[in-house]
């Protein structure tokens, strides 16, 4: 069936029958049509009552009746509010209630993303969530819904942190049997699929991948920043099970056929003829210098430098740097008072014109830029403060007593913000080049992920379709080696070598340290077989929030990995 986000035409498909699975076993159908919901849910124009067509017309075509949708979907969007859509069939003996939580056009709500408080889960999704639930609940009421009852739940990147919050509460409520009391629902009756979500749970990593939890389910761009945007330092991470397409770091398979697999319905999206600038996994690296990367064994050589590796450091070094969580509360109002303004909800502001690759480019053309980098190299994090309110006038196009106060109440912030963004050298300089920041932003444009996600269908390519992971990989790290070969038995050849000096691999990203180590980075469904000349290598386990753990720092001068 076809439906619509925006102006634009998508195909999708459903079928009742995937409400009759294993609700904790990943369904890439129930994926592919639980994004194609939140993308309807997406409509354009300033006639807000018109802005759930999109979605009714795709839930019609599916079965679906008495759609609901909240107020803040008919009007325009504030700081705080939610909108959200709901609706209902019967399906043989039981009854569906799907829920999908608005995520984009959201404007001045973009300010509850940084909504974070000084503890417990993420204030801004969590009381979101908890909305989320109230509305859901009245609906079943208004709507008679009694007996068994299954719930299908989605929502992408705000709407998705959302989901994954009122997922968990859901399971939790039906674990202490303090759920809706006229349902027959369970554990095994709730669907929730969160598409790019950024963290907003706030407990350990061991409860939100407990049991209780494995009928979430999250899917993420192992490029994209903004699912790390709030880091596990500070305490959060996803509930439930998380899912990746395929990448270099994480699939041995990836420079010979996955990443050919991955980008072929790219060339058919909007996108690819809006954004013809995204290039997949080419990220530029710039070698930060002995005198920058000395202190802290930083890289000075890399093979396929990682986009991913690089949004997970730059996420950990400013959230774990001079930017504690108690720290980022004194600041939150200004920041939200900030993003909303982006979106012309302070009045006295000209709204940005968000334009992608244009705005950009118009910002990276300030001479004022280079300024602003070489002061925080130099550790001036005054001057770089100081200079943020220039920046403000070119941006918001003017110099007004608003601008001037929008500033001053970040001031602060700004001061705390230098250090961390130069906690590590190498990382402020691959942010100076335009092509690494295009790509930075890109990986989040809903086309490109819709894209990813029928490649990696079955229905459509078979046994050819692209293969989702868990995002997780492992390091060799090889302490200033003479030789190494690393022989992978699955491709049936040698996938890197280091010899005089010099790193080479066809299909390994690796890294050369400041000390002369070096770090190869190993998807786990490779099985490789290795030869090493060096005073001492480490094998380490990397989740999917980058956290590194040893495994073994004995390993031999030969071995295998598996």
């Amino acid at each position: 069936m076809t439906f619509q986000s925006g102006p634009i035409k998508y195909e999708t498909y459903y079928k009742d029958s995937y409400f009759e699975m294993d609700n904790r076993s990943y369904h890439h159908e129930i994926a592919v049509a639980s994004f194609a919901s939140t993308m309807a849910g997406y409509d354009l124009g300033k006639d807000y009552k018109t802005h759930g067509k999109n979605i009714t017309n795709l839930w019609k075509q599916e079965g679906f009746k008495n759609i609901y949708m909240n107020d803040a979907v008919k009007l325009k969007p504030t700081t705080d509010s939610v909108g959200l859509f709901i609706a209902s069939k019967k399906i043989k003996d039981f009854n569906l209630v799907t829920m999908t939580i608005r995520s984009y056009v959201y404007e001045a709500e973009w300010a509850s993303n940084f909504t974070v408080g000084a503890t417990g889960h993420s204030k801004g999704f969590y009381d979101s969530s908890v909305y989320a639930l109230e509305q859901l609940e009245n609906y079943i009421t208004n709507n008679h819904i009694t007996g068994k009852t299954k719930i299908w739940l989605n929502g992408y990147s705000r709407g998705g942190a959302i989901t994954n919050l009122a997922a968990a509460q859901i399971l939790q409520k039906i674990n202490e049997n303090t759920f809706f009391s006229g349902l027959e629902t369970t554990i095994y009756d709730l669907y929730a699929y969160c598409i790019e979500p950024p963290a907003g749970a706030c407990t350990t990593y061991e409860d939100a991948r407990s049991d209780l939890y494995s009928c979430i389910h999250s899917v993420f761009n192992f490029n994209d920043l903004v699912p790390m945007i709030l880091d596990k330092g500070w305490g959060f991470v996803h509930y439930g099970q998380v899912h990746y397409f395929p990448d270099r770091i994480t699939d041995i398979y990836f420079n010979s056929t996955e990443r050919k697999k991955l980008v072929s319905n790219y060339h058919f999206m909007r996108q690819a003829h809006d954004l013809p600038e995204y290039k997949i996994d080419e990220w530029k690296f710039y070698d930060a210098g002995a005198e920058g990367t000395a202190e802290k064994n930083l890289p000075r050589e890399t093979i396929y430098p990682s986009q991913g590796l690089f949004a997970k450091r730059f996420s950990h070094e400013v959230f774990n740097g001079a930017i504690t969580r108690e720290a980022y509360t004194a600041f939150e109002e200004a920041i939200r008072n900030l993003f909303a303004t982006v979106y012309g909800y302070n009045p006295d502001i000209k709204e940005l014109s968000l334009r992608g690759t244009l705005l950009l480019d118009a910002i990276l053309s300030y001479p004022l830029i280079q300024t602003m980098v070489s002061e925080l190299r130099d550790k001036d994090y005054g001057g770089f403060a100081y200079d943020v309110e220039y920046l403000f006038y070119m941006i918001f196009d003017g110099k007004t007593d608003a601008i001037k106060a929008l500033y001053n109440d970040l001031w602060y912030f700004l001061l705390f913000l230098g250090p961390s963004l130069v906690s590590r050298e190498d990382l402020l300089l691959q942010l100076l080049s335009r092509d690494n920041l295009i790509n930075l932003v890109l990986p989040h444009y809903t086309d490109i992920n819709y894209s990813f996600l029928l490649s990696c269908d079955s229905r459509l390519y078979g046994k050819a379709a692209c293969k989702m992971n868990d995002g997780t990989y492992r390091i060799l790290e090889i302490k200033t080696p003479d030789s190494v070969t690393i022989y992978e038995s699955h491709l049936k050849k040698n996938v890197f070598t280091y010899s005089n000096g010099k790193m080479a691999s066809d299909t390994l990203s690796a890294e050369k340290l400041s000390d002369g180590s070096i770090r190869v980075y190993l998807p786990k469904n490779g099985s490789y077989q290795y030869t090493i000349s060096a005073p001492s290598a480490t094998l380490y386990n990397v989740n999917e929030y980058g956290e590194e753990t040893v495994i073994d720092n004995t390993l031999v001068a030969q071995g295998s990995i598996e």
